[in-house]
């Protein structure tokens, strides 16, 4: 089983109870018990995006949670055991920000058994035809377009350009042009699409930024309820 939690998203008012769960009356509004994170992916993996934006807090108190898979509800005074793989990513520097008093450097250790870097999408090229027409059928789909045709033009300006939102900007991208595109086409059906429906400029940016994937040990295999 896989559980994944986007870190960035999370309020710090509910953080901890996400990833710990609470038990019932453990702060106003809390009118039952609640597994967090943690327990439903007991005996799987808990992927934990975006790292990096944790409060040093809760950073904290995932110290304790990984090496022994020991975990502790808002509102309880007893530990529950957990065996879970855990995996994180984050776009930032981990040791930057360890370094900068913002990561806890035990943590970062902890978490840093199997590094695995993703470059950013500038520095692979020959990935984003293949993004553009994986991206290209998923949206034609949505917006009942049969045929889309890319100008070389068109095609060279989208691999030139250094894409510092990585994918996900691609995406939009891609949405952006079919969709703006349909709408001004006599033909609904089949989009030609020229270097005039590029809504980039041609000019480079540095800005991308690298993602670091990082495999934990497994938490301990003991098991309590």
């Amino acid at each position: 089983m896989l559980v994944t939690l986007n870190c960035a998203t999370l309020p710090s008012e509910l953080a901890e109870s996400e990833l710990f769960g609470h038990e019932k009356g453990a702060f106003s509004g809390a009118d039952k018990a609640k597994r967090g994170k943690f327990k439903l992916a007991d005996n799987g993996t808990l992927f934990l995006d975006e790292i990096g934006e944790l409060p040093l807090a809760l950073q904290a108190k995932l110290l304790r949670a990984l090496p022994r898979g020991e975990i502790q509800r808002l509102g309880s005074e007893t530990s529950i055991r957990v065996n879970c793989r855990v995996i994180a990513a984050t776009n930032r520097n981990l040791l930057d920000e360890v370094a900068k008093g913002r990561f806890w450097e035990d943590l970062y250790h902890r978490l840093n058994v199997f590094p695995v870097q993703f470059p950013a999408l500038r520095e692979r090229h020959g990935d984003i035809p293949l993004l553009i027409e994986f991206f290209t059928k998923q949206w034609k789909s949505k917006i009942g377009i049969d045929e889309v045709r890319y100008s070389d033009q068109a095609m060279q300006i989208l691999n030139e350009y250094a894409w510092p939102g990585n994918v996900r900007e691609l995406e939009n991208m891609v949405a952006r042009i079919l969709v703006t595109e349909q709408s001004r086409s006599n033909d609904k059906q089949v989009l030609y699409l020229n270097e005039r429906s590029i809504p980039i400029s041609t000019e480079q940016t540095n800005s991308a930024f690298n993602r670091t994937i990082v495999i934990s040990n497994e938490t301990d295999s003991h098991n309590t309820d």
